[in-house]
Parts: structure tokens; C-alpha cells; sequence
């Protein structure tokens, strides 16, 4: 990372990828597949670099590392990308993740991952949800705000 950070050259990090898929042994990618292989083990490697990318603000870093990210997504992987996207406020691959969901709602949704967006991640849950009726969050700004209220404490009616 330090020599993309000082050069601005992926061919440093795209190294760092092979490297690292190599090591793990080939097999074979699929964005949309249910089969993981040696592009599945970039993934969380993909998403160390796009959280310290996020973190000391790498924005040609971080566009790459969602474009990589959004070519990964696949059914046992795209809950867990999706939730590191919405806490980094990774909109574009926010939408890769959601688009994908809606595609392959009947695979996705009998996941564990999926089953414990509710519960671990209830705003990510109202997106999908949202997604997959057809809403936009401007749309049901509402139901957003509602959510977004919901882990803050509010006032007993006694002291008011």
C-alpha cells in the first residue's frame, strides 16, 4: 500500500492481489456465481484496503477498491461487502451490492448472511428492503428518518 501511496500506480496493489491468489491456490472467479474460488479470497483483502483507503481519504484508492469489490459480489459474499459499503459510505458499491440482492433475491435471501442483516444491521435491512420493492430512500425519507431515530433514546413521558 505504501508504494501505491507513493508511486499512485496499482500495478503495487495488483501484485499484492496475485500474490496473495496465488498463494491460496487457482480456481475460478464468478461475480455472480454461487462458487467461490481464488478471486473469493481477494475479497477480504479488497476490503482492508478500501477501509484504510476510506480511512486516510485515498479517494482514487477507494473508487478502485469499489469497482474490484463490485466485480467479487457474489451470493455468500454480497452481504458482508454490502455492510462494510454502507458503513464507508460506499455508494456505488452500496448499489452494485443492491442491485445484485434484487437480481438474486430467491439465492440471497435463504443465506445466513442475509438472515442476520435484520438483527446486525437493521439500516442496511430498510435498504434491501426498500431495493426490493422498488423505493428509493428519497422516497420513503420517512421510513429513513424513522430508522435512523430508532437507537436514540427518547424522553419518558413524565419528564417532559
Amino acid at each position: 500500500l505504501l508504494r501505491f501511496l507513493y508511486s499512485d500506480d496499482f500495478k503495487a496493489v495488483e501484485d499484492m492481489l496475485s500474490s496473495q491468489t496465488l498463494d491460496s491456490g487457482a480456481g475460478s472467479s464468478g461475480s455472480t456465481g454461487d462458487a467461490g474460488g481464488a478471486a473469493d479470497d481477494q475479497v477480504p483483502l479488497l476490503q482492508s484496503i478500501l477501509s484504510v483507503s476510506h480511512k486516510y481519504e485515498v479517494q482514487r484508492l477507494r473508487s478502485w477498491c469499489e469497482k474490484m469489490l463490485a466485480d467479487q459480489i457474489c451470493v455468500e459474499k454480497v452481504c458482508s461487502i454490502l455492510c462494510q459499503a454502507h458503513l464507508l459510505e460506499a455508494t456505488q458499491l452500496v448499489d452494485a451490492c443492491l442491485s445484485f440482492i434484487k437480481d438474486n433475491a430467491s439465492k440471497v435471501s435463504v443465506t445466513a448472511e442475509f438472515g442476520r442483516l435484520g438483527k446486525d444491521w437493521p439500516e442496511v435491512m430498510l435498504k434491501v428492503s426498500l431495493c426490493l420493492i422498488g423505493v428509493s430512500e428519497a422516497q420513503a425519507i420517512d421510513a429513513v428518518q424513522a430508522q435512523k431515530g430508532v437507537g436514540c433514546k427518547r424522553k419518558r413521558d413524565d419528564q417532559e
